[in-house]
């Protein structure tokens, strides 16, 4: 699984936690090494997880430093069983996004909320729709208006699934 960009790392510690092995890409080395510190000297789960049988068992977590800005990601096609993109959304990454995923494998991607004046850099009505590649299917797909009624933006949460070609 890949969490981009990873922030302080409480996306990739869930997964990890459910069991998944995951990459943690962001561009920010002291997030990165937090993030590990973290993971290998408590890791925070919720308690009722606790319950379940494979919480016990994270999967590995492993920090990469890479800029999402700088075009396509170091990692080969169909690298990935899911995708989690939360708060930094580059429309421009869907493309690639994609061509990590292997076949029936995730992407859920959510936007800023639009607090404040964070709605500046929120997508038009319609538009991450639009800009999906073909093959990611939407299972889910919520949009909410934000900031003034003139700014023409909202706020995102999807989940789309890579079909095969």
């Amino acid at each position: 699984m890949l969490d981009a960009p990873c922030g302080h790392g409480r996306n990739a510690r869930l997964m990890t936690a459910l069991g998944f092995a995951v990459v943690c890409l962001d561009n920010a080395e002291e997030r990165l090494e937090a993030i590990l510190d973290a993971h290998h000297y408590g890791l925070w789960v919720p308690s009722s997880f606790s319950r379940l049988p494979w919480a016990s068992v994270p999967g590995p977590l492993t920090p990469m430093r890479a800029d999402l800005l700088r075009g396509s990601l170091p990692f080969r096609a169909n690298s990935f069983v899911g995708i989690i993109n939360v708060h930094f959304t580059v429309p421009d990454l869907l493309g690639e996004f994609e061509r990590l995923l292997i076949p029936g494998g995730f992407l859920f991607l959510e936007t800023v909320g639009g607090q404040g004046r964070n709605y500046h850099q929120l997508p038009a009505p319609g538009e991450l729709r639009r800009l999906l590649p073909r093959t990611l299917r939407l299972e889910e797909y919520r949009e909410r208006k934000v900031g003034p009624a003139d700014a023409g933006a909202v706020a995102v949460k999807l989940f789309a699934v890579k079909q095969a070609r």
